[in-house]
């Protein structure tokens, strides 16, 4: 076993009784058609961002032509939105919000004159700004993923990564830097990514075995460090889901498993026991709830990918895990004739309500469409068996994510009726906002905050409800 890496199969959790507030999805995933355009239509990407609309970019070959379409698709969809129609190869379009509040950046790779070049636009006020070129001139095809403050791109085997700009009017990056020199694909940036650290996870060839690792920067230590996440042989499709939770594909028993990082921990690793059919290209979906130590704690609520569990039929499946159920259970959500493959999950979040959506390719006889099925998530106040610490009284949770880049959330619970405050302050005591103030019932209760203009530093949260009072330091990095 890796010394750096605690793995667990997933039929041997233990469980024990908890008080806690319950999400739930409500109602089955209902699948219903997204995308159906002539030709083929794959290579989503997701951006979502609490209080923002939420974007999916892929790309639609028909014939020789290739179009790259960027749509809004919640709260309400949008037109498909035309960025760039070639006859050069267009692939891997990625996404993600821009670091100063608003807009998103999208980037994706063009082949042309036999060398492929990485470009770049970004999207803000219903305006996108001039196509820009990040990297040109590679002999090989390149895969690229989009983080809020870089861009990390393989090509030939080399692992890069460049700052991109830090305000709307900067039109300038820095050059790019050379992460691993040999064997690397696949690449995915970690949550939590700002200007002075981050986490890159990728593939990792060598000879016969392909390995996940991570590479870690921090301006504090002031060089790269290398992890090896993956025990087994063979892995593929490392990932990041809704609330920074990594799963990728692992090779055991001869059949592929999905490896996960329990509670977006990637030192607690998890493999599923599946024995009879193949879970291929996962994604998991974990949601952070209230603690009695009045920590935020993420649970893991869904882990979905594509399967063979019909023959020439791949469908989309989910296993729901405890508190939704009292044992992990399966469900299929695609329920179409024809494979189904490269399940996205996106996290839908407006005022106080939650949607959980999941975006898939659907094969037809004529190309392929994406599908999508979503389901509100809601909360429930009971008591479950689960592998969680106890929580029952008053409390306030630390704001997840935590240091954070313009938003965040706040989690708190109250066990009876009581007029309820969370107020925002800085450091020097003076009021900046009031978050909530009014009468609540008992019950777990979880609010946005959209920081605006406000500099970066360091903010308290305060929340008093009766007799209870509790104040969190939370860190604003923009």
């Amino acid at each position: 076993m890796n010394a750096n890496h605690g793995y667990r199969n997933l039929d041997v959790i233990a469980f024990i009784t908890i008080i806690l507030p319950l999400y739930v999805f409500a109602g089955l995933f209902e699948s219903k058609p997204l995308v159906q355009m002539p030709g083929s239509n794959s290579q989503i990407s997701v951006c979502t961002r609490y209080g923002e609309p939420s974007y999916m970019a892929w790309i639609n070959q028909t014939d020789t032509i290739y179009t790259l379409y960027v749509q809004r698709i919640y709260p309400e969809p949008g037109a498909p939105m035309q960025i760039q129609s070639t006859t050069n190869t267009l692939i891997d379009p990625g996404m993600e919000i821009n670091p100063w509040g608003n807009g998103i950046k999208l980037i994706w790779s063009e082949r042309y004159d036999n060398f492929w070049k990485l470009n770049y636009q970004s999207y803000l006020d219903d305006v996108w700004s001039p196509r820009m070129i990040i990297a040109d001139s590679l002999q090989d095809s390149i895969i690229s993923t989009a983080g809020i403050y870089r861009v990390c791109w393989t090509s030939s085997g080399y692992l890069y990564a460049v700052q991109l700009f830090t305000s709307p009017n900067d039109t300038t990056w820095q050059v790019p830097i050379l992460i691993d020199s040999s064997g690397c694909y696949s690449p995915v940036i970690g949550p939590e990514e700002h200007t002075s650290h981050i986490k890159i996870v990728y593939e990792k060839v060598d000879n016969d075995s392909t390995r996940i690792k991570c590479a870690s920067w921090l301006n504090y230590f002031g060089q790269w460090r290398y992890n090896t996440l993956s025990e087994n042989r063979l892995n593929r499709y490392p990932r990041f889901g809704p609330g920074g939770a990594l799963s990728f594909q692992t090779f055991q028993d001869s059949i592929w498993k999905v490896t996960y990082s329990m509670h977006g921990n990637l030192d607690y690793l998890v493999v599923t026991s599946n024995k009879m059919v193949n879970y291929r290209r996962p994604m998991r979906y974990i949601f952070p709830i209230p603690t009695k130590s009045q920590n935020t704690t993420l649970h893991d609520w869904l882990l979905v990918f594509d399967s063979d569990s019909l023959e020439n039929n791949s469908e989309i499946m989910g296993i729901l895990q405890p508190p939704y159920t009292s044992t992990n259970e399966m469900i299929t959500i695609s329920n179409l004739p024809g494979n189904d493959t490269w399940p996205y999950i996106a996290n839908f979040e407006s005022g106080d309500s939650t949607v959980v959506g999941i975006i898939w390719q659907h094969e037809t006889a004529d190309g392929s469409e994406i599908w999508w099925a979503k389901a509100p998530f809601k909360r429930i106040y009971g008591k479950v068996d689960w592998d969680h610490p106890y929580m029952s009284d008053f409390s306030l949770v630390q704001n997840y994510p935590n240091p954070f880049n313009s938003s965040t959330r706040i989690s708190y619970q109250i066990p009876k009726q009581e007029k309820v405050y969370v107020v925002i302050y800085n450091l020097r005591g003076e009021f900046i906002c009031n978050l909530f103030q009014g009468t609540q019932a008992s019950g777990s209760y979880s609010i946005g905050w959209n920081t605006g203009d406000l500099q970066s530093g360091v903010y308290l949260i305060r929340m008093r409800a009766g007799e209870f009072e509790d104040v969190k330091k939370c860190l604003l990095l923009k």
